[in-house]
């Protein structure tokens, strides 16, 4: 029985499910919205909800959980620096799930995923090394 169970399961295996969990979290922060079927959506939001749960604690044991997730330092330092305390006042319910049109190609019942609350995230720049500048081939001379 699935009595008060709500996790959403998808039939690839638990570690493309974990995967899956980790890409979709990490489009998410880097565009702040995202546009994806319906059970992925459902299963996305008590996901990120819990992330940022963690993110506003940020105790040592969640900071470690998080980094488990977010294996990119920008991505945990965007939800900890600047998402966390543009939701500190709220106590859930940060995602919204607004129902789309059906996916024309496979009719597939799509949803965006969006902030319940204005948040900004301001994402620095990452300075590109400067390539070494190669010496210029030399000529061969043909006699």
């Amino acid at each position: 029985m699935r009595h008060r169970d709500k996790k959403v399961k998808f039939q690839k295996g638990k570690d493309a499910n974990e995967m899956l969990m980790r890409k979709l979290a990490v489009n998410f922060l880097e565009h702040g919205h995202m546009v994806t079927t319906e059970k992925k959506a459902k299963a996305i939001k008590p996901f990120l909800e819990k992330c940022v749960n963690k993110a506003k604690r940020n105790a040592q044991s969640d900071q470690n959980v998080l980094k488990r997730y977010f294996v990119d330092k920008r991505h945990l330092e965007a939800l900890v620096t600047q998402v966390a305390p543009a939701l500190k006042s709220q106590t859930s319910g940060y995602l919204r799930l607004k129902r789309l049109e059906a996916r024309g190609s496979d009719g597939a019942m799509m949803m965006r995923v969006e902030w319940a609350f204005p948040v900004l995230i301001t994402w620095k720049k990452e300075k590109k090394a400067k390539e070494a500048k190669k010496p210029a081939p030399k000529e061969e001379v043909r006699k």
